[in-house]
Parts: C-alpha cells; sequence; structure tokens
C-alpha cells in the first residue's frame, strides 16, 4: 500500500507518477492521541487554571502565533502586519510564542529579531521554550483564544486541530485552507487570509467575535473532529492494511 495523510498529496504523486498506483492508494491521516487528553484535561481545569498555570493574564485574550521555532512559520510576518491594529485591540491582547523545537542554526538571531520587534512596538508577548506532552501541553492549548498561523506549507498539521478542539479561533492562510475543510465539515468558523496584509481585518474580526461570547467549536465540531482524528476511528483503518 501507498498511504498519504491528505488528498492533495495523493494528487502531487499521480501527477509525476500517473494513476498506474491507484488501485494501492490509501488516504489514512494518523491518529491524535492528545485529543483524548484535552478532553480530560477540560474535564479537570477551567481556561483560567490554565492560563494561571503559565502565568498568562486573565484579563486578556491570549493570541499563539505559530507553534514551534521554524522560520517557515513567518513568525515575523504576520506581526509586522498585527501591529497596525488599533491600540484598542492590542491592548486586549498578549502574544505568545511556542519555541519548544524547529530551531535553525541562527535561531538566536531570529529571536532576538522577534523581541526586537515586539519591544518596538510595545506589545505584550511571552517565548516559552519548554518542550511540552501530555496534560502540560493539552493545557497550553487551552489557553489560546486565537491561533495565528502563516506556516509556508504543510499536510494538516495536528498542532491546529488541536488549538481549535481545545476552544480557540483559527486564523489560517489560503495557501494551507484547503487541508483544513475537515472544519467546514463540522460547521466550525474560522478565518482565512489571502496575504499578510490582509491578518489585522481578520484579526479584529475574530476579537469582535470574543467579545460577543460566541460559540467557537460545538459538541458536533468536537465530533467530527474526533471521528476523523481519534486513534479510535483511524487505528480501524491502518490495522486494515495488514489484514
Amino acid at each position: 500500500n501507498i498511504v498519504f495523510m491528505i488528498l492533495k498529496q495523493k494528487e502531487f504523486f499521480c501527477k509525476i507518477y500517473g494513476h498506474k498506483y491507484d488501485s494501492k492508494i490509501r488516504i489514512i491521516d494518523f491518529g491524535n492521541s492528545q485529543i483524548d487528553i484535552i478532553d480530560k484535561v477540560s474535564s479537570k481545569y477551567t481556561v483560567e487554571k490554565c492560563k494561571e498555570h503559565f502565568k498568562l493574564p486573565l484579563d486578556k485574550y491570549i493570541v499563539h502565533v505559530g507553534y514551534n521555532a521554524c522560520k517557515e512559520q513567518q513568525h515575523l510576518e504576520i506581526i509586522k502586519n498585527v501591529v497596525s491594529l488599533p491600540q484598542e485591540y492590542l491592548k486586549k491582547m498578549k502574544f505568545v510564542f511556542h519555541m519548544s523545537y524547529g530551531y535553525s542554526d541562527d535561531y538566536i538571531v531570529y529571536k532576538q529579531q522577534l523581541q526586537q520587534t515586539m519591544d518596538t512596538y510595545r506589545m505584550d508577548y511571552s517565548i516559552i521554550e519548554d518542550y511540552l506532552q501530555g496534560e502540560n501541553l493539552a493545557m497550553f492549548r487551552r489557553t489560546c483564544s486565537i491561533f495565528l498561523y502563516g506556516q509556508k506549507t504543510d499536510a494538516r498539521s495536528a498542532s491546529p486541530l488541536e488549538y481549535v478542539y481545545s476552544g480557540a479561533i483559527f486564523i489560517c492562510p489560503e495557501w494551507l485552507s484547503e487541508n483544513y475543510k475537515l472544519f467546514d465539515e463540522g460547521n466550525i468558523k474560522y478565518y482565512v487570509y489571502n496575504q499578510f496584509q490582509d491578518l489585522n481585518r481578520v484579526l479584529e474580526q475574530s476579537i469582535r467575535r470574543l467579545e460577543k461570547s460566541e460559540e467557537i467549536i460545538s459538541l458536533f465540531g468536537r465530533e467530527k473532529i474526533q471521528e476523523k482524528k481519534s486513534w479510535k476511528s483511524l487505528s480501524k483503518e491502518w490495522r486494515s492494511l495488514y489484514e
């Protein structure tokens, strides 16, 4: 068998090799064990408790930017466009950069550039370099009000799914939006921007939605993510490859 996580990967494969392997191709995503841990943490800790655990303010919206230290997350490009938001909105937000892996050789310089940019515009932020897993990671996801994403490429990364499942608003670049059609299936509203210059408008819309206390993800939305991403659902499909 030839297994791909998403349809887009299969389409790319077929452009190169044609359709002579179609009978061998299966599209099966990897299961995400973190989803069940998020459920467990949600039953034990409120969002406020999760924020306190990471020393994050209770009176601000916590905006996570990317999920690792790779330059491909384009943290700087995101922030340089977010700063044009009115101060009334920026004062309501604390930006969090999780830099626990994906370091490049010039990471120290890149980190300093990010810090300098945030300091220049007097934006409230934290850079977290601890490697998180299990309940700690689930609690960290729960602190997030808005997840800002700008990675150059991905194949439906687990991290955005975990953020959305935890109740965060997802802001996704148009060039990756096709990979997250799962949210459409779950009637989960998320925001798409075409270029970085659109970010301030989309982020402002997200803040307004939070201020209205609108539901971010319904029970149906969570069930759809469970169906498509939990090992409970996917293990049977993977096992069938060996039967």
